[in-house]
């Protein structure tokens, strides 16, 4: 199976092509918030560059929150455009579950952050693969204050609140080095994969938490 992943939650624009397990071709950009008008322009770029046509892709998957409303808003809606068109399955994947997904099997407790503003994250707690915490938009203090064991920390928001996730923890804080700062789009192709392998189909809306 060929899939097509998008990351469009933070202010960067990932793309990605899989073959099962293998990537094809990955695409970043991090240049201005992602915009309906250049999502099309790479996806042809990803599709070129991978020598495949747009007709050879089987699936297409979009990150889907938590995030930035409006690349959420312009990542989902591309996807659907395209899978209405070639009448294609499409998925939805969570962000955060794109963000882990490479290191799940690495680390016994992840904590992905992604900045929410105003020293609030998009976060939650995964431990031995599974979420042991709700998806919350939360103040970093907060969530830090439930971590009691070695933790990978991973995001835009690990890398911002660096010094005050030490601060607080010590050696028990785990980074990536270079960090991790929002799921590449061949993350998020992989994701749709073994989520269609599976039977399921996770829907294509939004996660949106303001509180």
């Amino acid at each position: 199976m060929i899939a097509l992943g998008i990351d469009t939650s933070t202010f960067a624009l990932s793309l990605g092509i899989v073959e099962n397990q293998k990537i094809i071709c990955e695409l970043y950009y991090n240049k201005e918030i992602p915009s309906g008008e250049m999502i099309p322009i790479l996806i042809q770029d990803i599709v070129k560059e991978s020598d495949l046509c747009l007709g050879e892709i089987d699936l297409f998957a979009c990150s889907v929150g938590p995030g930035s409303f409006t690349g959420l808003r312009v990542g989902i809606a591309a996807v659907k455009g395209l899978s209405f068109a070639l009448q294609k399955p499409c998925c939805g994947i969570p962000t955060l579950d794109g963000l882990v997904s490479r290191f799940i099997k690495s680390f016994k407790i992840i904590v992905p952050l992604l900045d929410a503003r105003e020293e609030r994250v998009y976060t939650t707690i995964y431990t031995n693969g599974k979420k042991t915490f709700p998806v919350v938009r939360m103040d970093v203090v907060e969530i830090i204050g439930k971590i009691e064991k070695e933790t990978l920390f991973l995001g835009n928001g690990a890398y911002r609140y660096k010094d005050i996730i030490i601060n607080r923890l010590g050696e028990r804080a785990h980074f990536l080095t270079p960090n991790i700062d929002s799921p590449s789009g061949s993350d998020i192709a992989y994701c749709g994969i073994l989520s269609y392998g599976k039977g399921e189909n996770p829907p294509l809306e939004p996660i949106y938490l303001t509180s």
